[in-house]
This record gives C-alpha cells, sequence and structure tokens, in this order.
C-alpha cells in the first residue's frame, strides 16, 4: 500500500483507507507480540508518501513501530531523497554498492540523512531478491556470481565501523532457503576477519567460576567544552534542526557531530543551529539552552540596539564607523564583543 498512488478522485472513493491509521495497527500489533525479540524496523517504500500524503503521522507511526520494546530502532527508507522525517532512529540507506566513506562520525552530516545514525544496506547480487523473470532472461549465473568481491566488502565494513556505522548485505535466496556458494563463501571470509580485530567474549560454563572483574581506578570526569544555561531562551535561527529521544548530553553531542553548536532541549525534543543571531521563548523554564563555553549570548530578539561606542576612546569610533570597517565587529571593547554587545544592528549581530 506504501507504493500505491492515489488520485484525488481515488481518495474520494476511498475514505476508509488511511496509510498512517493502517501502518499504525500492523506495526503495533507486530511490536506488541515480538516484543524485545524485534529489536529494529526498516520501513521501506516511503519515497512517495510525502508527496501523495502530506500529513502523514510520521509520530504515530514511529511511536506504534516501538510498541512492546521503547529500544527498537526504526527507520523509513526513502531511498537516496532527503530525510522523510526525523522521527526516526537511524539511515535507511538503500546506496545498492559500497560508497566512499568521507565522513568520520557516527551521525550524518549531509542532506540525504542528516542528523541519523549511518547505516547503508548494499546488495551482494545482480538484484535485491531472486524471480522468475531475471532467471529466466538471464539464467541462474546471473545470482551465482556475486557482482560485489570479498576485498571490497570486507574494506567497506570495516570503514563503517570506524565511524561506528552499520551495514547491512542483501543476499538473493533460493526457494529452499539457501543463499549461493559463492556468496556463503564471501560472507564466511567477512565474518572471519571482522572477528579478528573484534574477538567474541567467550561464554563461561555453567561450572566455571565467574571471573571477578578488575577493579578500576576512578578516572577523572572529563572537562565538558559546553555550558548549560537555564531561562536565557533559544537561538532564533531558520537553520534549525530537530531530533528525539535524546538526553541534554546526547543532544549536544549530536548536534555538535553536525556542526552545529547552539543547542536547545526540551523534555520532548532537540534542536541545534548553526547560527544564533538573537534569543526568543525566554519564558519557557523547561529548555536546556547549550553553548560552546565562554560564548556571550546575544540580545533578545526584537530588543537589539546599538550602544553609545567609543572604541579606544576615541568619539568617532562609533558604531557607524565600525560599520565601515567591519573587520572591527569581531573584536573586543571592555571586555565586551562589539558585535553582540556594542554594534548588534550595524554588524549584523541580532
Amino acid at each position: 500500500a506504501a507504493h500505491r498512488v492515489f488520485s484525488d478522485s481515488d481518495l474520494k472513493k476511498n475514505k476508509h483507507f488511511d496509510i498512517t491509521k493502517n501502518n499504525k495497527i500492523v506495526l503495533e500489533a507486530m511490536g506488541k507480540r515480538y516484543k524485545n525479540k524485534l529489536s529494529g524496523i526498516w520501513l521501506d517504500g516511503w519515497d512517495l508518501i510525502p508527496e501523495t500524503y502530506p500529513q502523514a503521522d510520521f509520530k504515530g507511526i514511529f511511536m506504534a513501530a516501538k510498541a512492546g520494546n521503547s529500544d527498537r530502532l526504526v527507520a523509513f527508507n526513502r531511498w537516496i531523497f532527503p530525510t522523510v522525517s526525523h522521527w526516526q532512529d537511524y539511515w535507511a540507506g538503500e546506496m545498492d554498492s559500497p560508497e566512499d566513506i568521507v565522513e568520520k562520525t557516527r551521525y550524518i552530516g549531509f542532506d540525504a540523512g542528516l542528523g541519523l545514525q549511518y547505516h547503508s544496506l548494499i546488495s551482494m547480487e545482480q538484484d535485491w531478491v531472486l524471480t522468475k523473470e531475471n532467471l529466466q532472461e538471464y539464467g541462474k549465473k546471473y545470482y551465482t556470481k556475486p557482482r560485489l568481491k570479498g576485498g571490497e566488502i570486507i574494506q567497506y565494513v570495516k570503514r563503517a565501523m570506524t565511524r561506528k556505522g552499520v551495514v547491512t548485505i542483501n543476499v538473493a535466496i533460493e526457494q529452499n532457503g539457501d543463499i549461493m556458494p559463492a556468496t556463503r563463501t564471501i560472507l564466511k571470509k567477512l565474518k572471519a576477519e571482522i572477528r579478528k580485530d573484534n574477538p567474541p567474549a567467550p561464554a563461561p560454563s555453567k561450572s566455571q567460576a565467574p571471573v571477578p572483574k578488575p577493579v578500576m581506578e576512578p578516572t577523572k570526569a572529563p572537562k565538558k567544552n559546553y555550558q548549560r544555561l537555564k531561562n536565557v531562551g533559544y537561538c532564533n535561527s531558520e537553520d534549525e534542526a530537530e531530533f528525539q529521544g535524546l538526553n541534554p548530553a546526547n543532544c549536544w553531542k549530536k548536534c555538535k557531530s553536525i556542526k552545529r553548536k547552539f543547542v536547545e532541549w526540551i523534555p520532548e525534543a532537540c534542536y541545534c543551529t548553526k547560527k544564533c543571531p538573537c534569543m526568543d521563548d525566554v519564558s519557557n523554564e523547561e529548555r536546556i539552552t547549550m553553548v560552546p563555553l565562554g560564548y556571550e549570548l546575544p540580545k533578545v530578539c526584537g530588543t537589539c540596539k546599538d550602544r553609545v561606542l567609543k572604541y579606544k576612546n576615541k568619539v568617532k569610533k562609533n558604531c557607524a564607523w565600525v560599520k565601515e570597517n567591519s573587520k572591527f565587529c569581531k573584536r573586543k571593547w571592555k571586555g565586551k564583543k562589539i558585535m553582540t554587545y556594542w554594534c548588534p544592528v550595524s554588524c549584523d549581530g541580532c
């Protein structure tokens, strides 16, 4: 149903059809039945949904998919198009083939999966599934010889692991449940290579006494590179990114991973921006505002105005002079920034 596109006349005739409601019913029933046995869901076919159902309740579908296990991970696949909704835990990443990994962080910094945890789905064979049509046209050799080489996959998975990413490898399955022998050989080599660098912990036998854990010396808590503020409002900027389900510390980390340093956390959401022109909604007492250490907050939106500046005690070196000599906007006078304190209007710092 997710791929079916209804015209306006179809929707009028089929008022009973509600893709949001249908997905909620199915996902909630499935989640409550399998509970912790179901750790993740990868929802396919959402590339057409924003255009066909612009009012789709992604938050409701996301919450329904977590029924029975609040830690279950959920993703909406939209192929290579920009993220369909921020209501998901990781990037579906249907890339088909290994890509060049240029980012080093766990969270994606480009538009297609901005802010989501890195995950990619690649296909071992020529197609996602073994179909009768392909067999008739190309023969079984079309599938028996994988298009991806073992060394290529091993290197790609290792690169993904260095950024704490996850790779899913799609394999063609025959009707009896078997996978292709050549594919099985490659996957065994991949497992051995990954286990060589990341050996699994040995399972203790029933008769074996538990090994006491070594006592670790207490370490100093890492210094925070940001400050938490209350009752100061949020940075009113148009370049806002939004995430869900994070505590304040993880909210800061996630925003920092996509190079956004002005952060707002409230009990239900995490927001981050690249710029902080002015502060808004200072009355919300539940908000935690996080900014880099030493950062001086701008004025409240709507109250931005220049002060009487006499830079280095020179009367002529006022805000009008600074506007004509903009390099001075980045400087300080009497311990306060010219851009945000003395001349915010003239320096475009409001």
